[in-house]
């Protein structure tokens, strides 16, 4: 797995929670940049859950916990 990819999913998350949106459009821009961070999510896990390589990494506890999250 990478950890980079982990990092700037991680730094989205960080700066999603800081944005203080004071308008309609400034939520509109929160809302899109929300569901850019989900879209990418999804995106980066369908790759590691299809190459054979990247799912061995992974325990069953491991993939029990994302599961449950």
């Amino acid at each position: 797995m990478s950890d980079d990819w982990s990092k700037a999913k991680q730094k989205q998350i960080d700066r999603i929670k800081s944005l203080k949106p004071s308008d309609r459009l400034a939520l509109v821009e929160a809302v899109a940049e929300m569901n850019q961070y989900i879209a990418g999510s999804c995106q980066g896990w369908m790759q590691w859950l299809f190459n054979p390589m990247v799912v061995g990494h992974f325990s069953l506890e491991k993939l029990g916990d994302i599961r449950k999250i």
